[in-house]
């Protein structure tokens, strides 16, 4: 997290969050990610403008700046926790609320080594190719 974030800042790119989120659902697992980081780094500068002086409380922030309730952007945070390590979830198109509802399983299945290491691999340029390539047969078909 970068140290010399300002809680400013973070309105500018939870504000992205809260005009691309309501899509996300519907389409890529990877825009409920990026929310979920983007949530996750705001409540890392959060808490240390909080250390500084008077800022409003997390859940009194968010609700003024996004149109998010305290349960959504905590479903968002605690998947990207449970996701970050492995990119290739970010290309599954999968609705988030599908995600999250299985997270259980999912926490319990990455517990096996091989499962795990295969989701940490990067996406490759194939890896793109092939899922774009995948989307647009299946839109067409």
């Amino acid at each position: 997290m970068k140290g010399d974030a300002s809680l400013e800042e973070a309105n500018v790119f939870l504000l992205r969050t809260d005009t691309a989120l309501p899509l996300a659902d519907k389409h890529l697992l990877a825009v409920s990610v990026k929310a979920g980081i983007n949530f996750e780094r705001a409540f890392e500068i959060h808490q240390a403008e909080k250390k500084n002086g008077l800022v409003p409380h997390w859940q009194h922030w968010i609700k003024e700046i996004t149109k998010l309730g305290k349960s959504q952007v905590s479903r968002l945070r605690q998947i990207i926790r449970l996701l970050a390590p492995y990119p290739k979830f970010k290309q599954l198109s999968v609705p988030f609320t599908e995600i999250f509802e299985r997270r259980h399983f999912i926490q319990h299945m990455l517990q096996d080594e091989h499962i795990a290491k295969e989701w940490k691999l990067q996406i490759t340029q194939f890896d793109r190719f092939v899922s774009r390539n995948l989307l647009l047969c299946s839109y067409f078909a």
